[in-house]
This record gives structure tokens, sequence and C-alpha cells, in this order.
């Protein structure tokens, strides 16, 4: 389903879930007036940016979700990274960098995978993609960019749409099969924050670690200052 503009492509996809839609079920959009984020954060949906949420109905158990999340982040990396020709990175959990001209690492996707569970299990990944904006609200323009700004050409739509879940495929099929490792090691490869020193921020509360590892499950590891290692369930992260 082709949309130009959309409350939440996400949204869409649920509603189609719920109707009975066929796993395979695509909704794209070039905009979104009520788009949204992790945690039920507003997602900057601005004409020029691609929205996409496929709607699947694999079979795994709900343990292996955060495994999934990893599949769609280190898939669409890879894609834009061979699409466009820029250097790629993820960030947990579940943004993909672009390398900008000035050596900085700037925010170009987001993932967002949501589950159903009724009588089988529906995933829905959300993929938001900076595509051709110019310019970003000052808030954030120092952590967004988007393709055009990264490459200086005007990329299609549909094209882009194509290729990111042609670059999942294969990721998907590992993951079906069970290969977890192979899909957490090649998030691993292209992370961005793994050995660095963050800054964590966890509801009211903000400090700093260093980023040593991931779990089975794909959550981030960390060591506190004080040497104690930690687990980050749902939290938000910077690399300082």
């Amino acid at each position: 389903m082709r949309l130009k503009t959309v409350s939440s492509t996400q949204s869409a996809a649920r509603r189609l879930a719920e109707q009975g839609a066929p796993a395979g079920t695509l909704v794209w959009a070039l905009e979104q007036t009520a788009g949204r984020g992790r945690m039920g954060r507003r997602w900057r949906s601005r004409t020029g940016g691609l929205y996409v949420s496929w709607l699947l109905r694999p079979k795994f158990a709900p343990a292996r979700l955060a495994d999934f999340s990893l599949a769609c982040g280190a898939a669409a990396a890879a894609a834009l990274h061979e699409a466009a020709g820029i250097e790629t990175s993820v960030k947990p959990p579940n943004d993909v960098l672009a390398l900008c001209a000035d050596g900085k690492l700037r925010k170009v996707c987001g993932i967002l995978t949501e589950t159903m569970f009724a009588q089988r299990i529906t995933a829905i990944v959300g993929i938001g993609l900076n595509l051709n904006q110019r310019d970003f609200p000052k808030e954030i323009s120092g952590r967004a960019t988007s393709l055009f700004l990264a490459t200086g050409r005007k990329e299609d739509a549909r094209g882009f749409a194509s290729l990111i879940l042609e670059s999942f495929i294969p990721y998907y099929a590992h993951f079906e099969k069970g290969d977890h490792k192979k899909i957490l090691d090649e998030w691993k490869k292209n992370c961005s924050t793994l050995g660095k020193n963050i800054t964590i921020i966890e509801q009211s509360r903000t400090f700093s670690a260093k980023a040593v590892g991931v779990n089975s499950e794909g959550m981030l590891r960390v060591r506190t200052k004080g040497g104690k290692m930690r687990t980050l369930l749902d939290a938000q992260i910077s690399v300082r």
C-alpha cells in the first residue's frame, strides 16, 4: 500500500494485520503526521523522507525479539552503504548512523519493531529513513542527516523501499533458521558504540559507562565507573 501522507505507517500496518492481511504486506508513505519511535516518542516525518512498515508473521520465540530488531538495523545499514556509497554504522537500540563530510556520525534512519500476539505472532517492522530532506529543525540538526545531505544526490523513494526490503531478506532467512549468532556478529561488526564511553539516560537518571558487549538477547552490556556490569533494558544512549 503506497500512500503520500498517513498518520503512521505502523498504525496502518497494524490495522491491516488485524484484518488478516498476509505476511509481506507493505505500507509506505512520504510523510507521516503522527509518526512514532520507541516508547511512543514522536518521529519527525516530514515530506522528503521514506516511512515504511512491513508486516511479517515469523516463526520465532518471543525471547528472540531483540535479535529480530538487530537484524533489521544491520540490514538497513548494509542497504544504505551499498546503495548510497556512504559509511554507515548502527547504534543501539534502533538507530542507523551515516558518516558525514565533517567526520561526525549522524542519524539517518530509525527502526521500530512492534509485535502482536493473538492466534499467531505478527511483527511489524517500521523503518524511517531521512531520504531527501535538505534541513532539519534546530534542536536535532546536529544529530540528524539525510542521504541527500550526505551524498548531494536526490534519491528515488520507491527504489529505496525495494532496496531495503531486498537487503533484509537474507538477514531474515538467517533469523528464521535460528542462526542468531550470525546476526549478532554482523551487528557487532557495524556497531558504533561498542568499546566507547557513553552517556546513559534511564528513566530520570543519567550516568556514564563503557559499552563492552551485547548479550545473547541483543541487549547492550556496559561497565560503570565503579566496575559494575549492567545490561540496559530500555535506555537512551549517546557516545561521549
